[in-house]
């Protein structure tokens, strides 16, 4: 069954890449539309490039998902851009003329820059210990720019 998913996910990318399948046909858009918002908020635009993007094939919807592989805030891209402004984002530039994956994508930035959910990420994050060196007013303001652009 492994070896079918595998062959699955290939011709998935194949059908993408040589444009016969649309990314709503290929790609959890929901899913996808996420993980963009993620990294949108994080600034981790090395995510988003295409070399980097791994997937994973779901066996109930068979679509491809996207897994975090590589992941790091971008501190030269500037606050007043959004990460699909960046270069080598063209892949992220054609997933969002689905529109599937860009309301999906407007949906989570509304949820991730609202105040409410900074302040459940911030607690949580305190509550494990893991936000001791982190500059969590620059994830704030971050927030505040992708919610209002």
């Amino acid at each position: 069954m492994l070896a079918k998913h595998t062959e699955l996910g290939i011709r998935l990318l194949r059908g993408l890449s040589f444009n016969v399948m649309w990314p709503w046909e290929v790609f959890d858009a929901d899913a996808m539309g996420k993980f963009i918002a993620i990294c949108d908020l994080w600034k981790s635009t090395e995510a988003l490039h295409w070399s980097n993007m791994r997937f994973y094939l779901n066996p109930f919807t068979l679509k491809l998902e996207p897994i975090a592989f590589i992941s790091g805030i971008n501190n030269t891209l500037p606050d007043d851009k959004h990460v699909f402004q960046d270069k080598g984002s063209s892949f992220i530039n054609f997933l969002f003329f689905d529109p599937r994956i860009l309301n999906a994508y407007n949906k989570y930035i509304i949820r991730f820059s609202d105040p409410k959910y900074l302040a459940e990420l911030k607690n949580t994050l305190a509550e494990n210990g893991k936000n001791a060196n982190f500059d969590f007013a620059a994830l704030e303001k971050r927030a505040e720019f992708l919610g209002t652009h």
